[in-house]
């Protein structure tokens, strides 16, 4: 199983794939890596999957579209993910948020620690394993909305 040091592991745990009923997920991360990781393999579970590449963005679309859950990086330039996660919180409907970090060690605990306070119904410290990511979405915002779902 290939690993990384700044991002998510890969591994073949993914849930079979459903058809996609909807945009549910929006990852803001600045890391290009991470954000393709999770992105292809949320979609592979048969989520709904955007991805902002900073806070701004991902604000800009969490304006027009109102997305189940929200998985922020902490630590981004610009717009740090604490600011994003006070700017949802003022958000009706207000996503679930799931905050990761990768920063160094003790700084990333501590920056969960902080982002939980804030609000976040879930925290992951990166590197992660993918299989991880499936749980605790999926214990979040529910399995995917598939054609079983709706039939």
């Amino acid at each position: 199983m290939p690993t990384t040091t700044n991002g998510p592991q890969v591994s073949d745990a993914a849930p079979p794939a459903a058809r996609v009923a909807s945009i549910d997920v929006l990852i803001i991360d600045d890391e290009p890596f991470v954000r393709g990781v999770l992105e292809k393999a949320l979609q592979k579970a048969g989520y709904g999957v955007v991805s902002a590449v900073d806070g701004k963005s991902g604000l800009t679309l969490l304006a027009k579209h109102a997305f189940k859950l929200v998985i922020t990086d902490i630590f981004m330039p610009d717009m740090d993910g604490y600011e994003v996660i006070m700017r949802i919180n003022s958000k009706t409907p207000k996503p679930v948020v799931l905050a990761i970090s990768g920063g160094a060690m003790n700084l990333a605990g501590e920056a969960l620690r902080t982002a939980k306070l804030l609000g976040c119904r879930g925290i992951l410290a990166k590197p992660f394993d993918l299989a991880e990511i499936y749980k605790v979405v999926s214990e979040l915002i529910g399995p995917p909305a598939g054609p079983e779902a709706t039939g």
